[in-house]
Formats: structure tokens, sequence, C-alpha cells
């Protein structure tokens, strides 16, 4: 119906995911509109509209989609309420616009610089694109690899004379005969790597006399102690990988993603590491024989693992980054992690201590142990109190475990045990033994000279938790 009328082709940048829709319309700039009768185009507020002149490109801002459905013959079309953006007076977010008029540009360095700010804002679009999987739909598939064939022609052609000799020579080799999603998997792969250093090149140009020698660059001096540049540095081989807890192994893999991925804007997909070059960054340092396995490991319970805690999620379509939780995590990861299992037994402990975990994960073990024998204590001051008996009121600390049981205050746990009067003093003075050491020996040591104490581990702090739980236990049985 409105063949006549769809005149040009423009194209749609998706803000969201970089992808571009080609698409018949008709542009009417005098009144700000797009009209187009594609009513499957994915159009939203904030998107970009593309449109070809004969010597420069003009770019539009979606303000208003304007979908309207069909009604009385008229089919479902849009017509888009649209922002001409002017030179630099775009407000797209995240990326400058195409400079018009570019003839009148003069002087080697002005468009030297031009081409630089195009070229970052090609790898910006690069590291917000977003691929599907390779179950998706085809027009999925063709959009995905018209959007990437589009970054990488003109990244190629933008990069000519910008960057040294090395990194130009392997920027060609990035393959770009792209015939399926697969071929744009393993390009986009090789391209990734190849970005780090056109991205420091244009922050950081290297400039040389030329014959001179580039001076050794240090090693690891941007490195800190969390980060894992190698798998196998942790775990050697596959045998030692299976031989960790899955919680360790969890945090291998935070670690390594968030090393190779040092940005929540920077995504990656699972179904990508089934690509070998992908595979092999993220099992580093194995021998190739054992890096498919290592890959699969990983990537199971893992990773699963890093999902549930919130250290990983999903952008959409099976790509994934790195939250703030989960960097937090990485650079803390012996705290987050070590403790993880540990943590997980808390919920077996009285209930005044099942809210622990928070010291495991600031690494306050010395105060985890005290503040359970000081609510231990003060449970005791509490049974003290409630009882109004002025025999016992101006006891405390240990003694007054054994004021509270010579005054039946607190009475045998378990009636029935012990058959004469014989047995059972001795067991009632074995059991106030152990809960007045509960204070004179567990919370008044780990409270009043902790510093002559080693540093617990986690392992220890949860033993000495569950001896405080037992010990609330028996006031709980006792005080009835």
């Amino acid at each position: 119906m409105f063949g006549t009328l769809l005149n040009e082709t423009l194209t749609l940048r998706k803000k969201s995911t970089g992808h571009l829709h080609k698409f018949r319309a008709n542009v009417q700039p005098s009144r700000s509109l797009i009209f187009t009768d594609n009513a499957s185009l994915p159009v939203e507020e904030g998107d970009s509209i593309d449109r070809a002149l004969s010597t420069s490109v003009e770019t539009y801002t979606v303000v208003e989609r304007g979908y309207y459905q069909a009604v009385h013959g008229v089919p479902a079309h849009y017509q888009m309420k649209v922002r001409k953006n002017i030179g630099e007076e775009s407000k797209t977010p995240g990326r400058s616009q195409p400079k018009t008029h570019l003839s009148k540009i003069r002087g080697d360095q002005t468009r030297q610089e031009n081409r630089k700010a195009k070229l970052r804002e090609l790898l910006d679009g690069l590291s917000r694109l977003r691929l599907c999987g390779p179950s998706d739909d085809p027009d999925e598939h063709t959009s995905a690899i018209e959007s990437y064939r589009y970054l990488l022609i003109n990244v190629k052609a933008l990069s000519k004379g910008l960057l040294p000799r090395d990194v130009s020579e392997q920027l060609d080799a990035v393959p770009s005969d792209l015939e399926s999603i697969y071929d744009v998997y393993k390009s986009k792969a090789h391209l990734d790597a190849v970005c780090v250093d056109i991205e420091a090149e244009l922050e950081n140009p290297i400039t040389m006399p030329t014959g001179s020698v580039p001076a050794p660059q240090p090693e690891g001096d941007d490195l800190e102690k969390w980060h894992l540049v190698l798998m196998a540095a942790e775990a050697p081989t596959l045998k030692d990988l299976k031989a960790l807890s899955i919680s360790k192994q969890a945090q291998l893999l935070l670690r390594r993603l968030a090393t190779q991925y040092p940005r929540s804007d920077m995504t990656f997909g699972k179904m990508n590491f089934a690509i070998q070059a992908h595979a092999d960054d993220l099992a580093s340092g194995y021998p190739p024989g054992e890096v498919l396995a290592v890959k699969d490991l990983l990537l199971s319970a893992p990773w699963r693992r890093l999902e549930s805690d919130g250290f990983i999620s999903d952008n959409g379509q099976n790509f994934f980054h790195v939250t703030t939780e989960g960097y937090e995590a990485a650079k803390k990861s012996d705290a987050f992690f070590s403790n993880r299992e540990v943590i997980d037994a808390l919920k077996l402990l009285h209930l005044e201590f099942q809210d622990y975990a928070h010291y495991f994960y600031e690494d306050k073990l010395q105060e985890a142990i005290a503040a359970a024998f000081e609510r231990y204590e003060n449970r005791l001051n509490e049974i003290r109190d409630g009882s109004k008996n002025a025999q016992v009121m101006a006891a405390s600390g240990h003694p007054l475990v054994y004021k509270l049981f010579d005054l039946k205050i607190l009475k045998e746990p378990y009636p029935t045990l012990g058959g004469n009067p014989t047995t059972k003093a001795a067991y009632e003075k074995g059991l106030t033994g152990i809960m007045s050491g509960g204070v004179s020996w567990l919370r008044n040591a780990r409270t009043h000279e902790k510093h002559n104490l080693p540093p617990p581990t986690p392992e220890e702090t949860l033993e000495l938790l569950f001896v405080a739980s037992y010990l609330m236990r028996m006031l709980d049985l006792s005080h009835r």
C-alpha cells in the first residue's frame, strides 16, 4: 500500500546491542518524521537511524517510535518522531555521530583526529555488540553477521596509518569471510584480542625515532594479587582441578573471568567458549589435550555457582558480564570462597548464630567467636535477671553458671539421666564445668586477650561457633 512512498533505504542502529537493521522508509525532515510500513522493525526510543546522502550521512535519534496498529485496511506501521543530530551536537548516549561535510575539513592533523574519534566510536560499538546464539532465529543471525561485518570493515579501514606495523598486521589477519554466526564468533575472538592494542595506541600512541629499539616493558606492573592470568597457575593439571571443591573451582573461574573482562560493560557469550580460541583463553596454561575438558568442567557446576551467587549475570541471549559484587568477590576471593562451604554450615547452628555469615565475608573471624560467646554470657545474665531471685543477682561471669544450677533456676537438661544421686551429681558437675568454661575460657580469652591468640581459620571459627551453639541449646533445655 505504501510502496511508492518508501523511497529510501535507512539503517537502524540499536542502542542496546549495536545491531544494524536496514529498512525502507520515507523521511520528512521538515516534520521530523520517518515513516515505514516495516511493523516488525525492533525500533525503540534512543535508537539511531542513519540516512546516507550523496556527500555525507545524516543521523537521527528516535524520540518517539510511534507505532500504529492496523485499522480500516491501513496496515500496521511506524511514524517515528526523530531528532536530527547536527555535527558534535548529537545527544545520542555513548557514541559520537558521523561528521558531515568532511570535504571542508583541512589539515592532516584534524583528519587524523577525526579518524581516531570515529575509530573509538566503532570500538565502543564493538564492545556493546550482542551476538545471538547458534539456535536463534535466522533473522537474528543475519542481523548479527551484518552488524559485525560493518564494524570490522570500518575498524580495518580507519586503522590504516594510525597503528604500529605489528598491530596493523594482526588486524589484517582477523578473518573477514563471514558466512555463518560461527565465522563471526571466530573472527570476533581474534578482533577482541587486537582491540586491546588498538585502544592502548589510541590513548597512548608510541612514537620512536627510526631505527630505535623499544625499551623492555615491565611485566606484571598492572597485575594485582587476585588477578589470574593462567588458570593452570593454581591447578596445573585437569586432575588437580577436579580434586578441588566446586567452591574453589568457582573461585578460580571468577578470578579468570574478572581478569579477562575487567569492566562490567565487557560481555562474554557462554556459547563462544565452544570456539577453540575462547576455550584456550579460558583454560590458559593447560596442555592442548586438556583444554576442552577443563573448559567443560568450569562451565558446569562452577559456572552455575557464580550465577546463583550473583557474581556473573546474563544480559540476555546467553551473554554474561561480571557484576560489581563479582569483582569484589574476585578481589577478596579467599574471604568469599574459602569460607563459602563453612558459611553453608551456619544454618545448622542455634538460631542466635545463623546470621553470622557477614563475619566470614568481612574476614572478622576473631570477632565472630567473641560475639558468639558474649551472646552466650548475655543469655545467662538474662536468665538471672528474669528469675527475680535476690540470691543470684550479685553473681556474674563463670560463677553464675554454678549459682543458677544450685538454686535450681537451671535444671538438668535430660532429667532421666543418672540412675542414682551420685551419678546425677557427676553429670551436673561435668555439665556446669563445660558451661562455665564457655565464659571463663572461651568468652574471656577471646574478648580480652585475642591479641595473644593465633588468628583462627574459618574452619576453627566454625568449630567454636558450634561449641557456642551447643551451650545455647543446653541453656534452652535447662531453663524450663
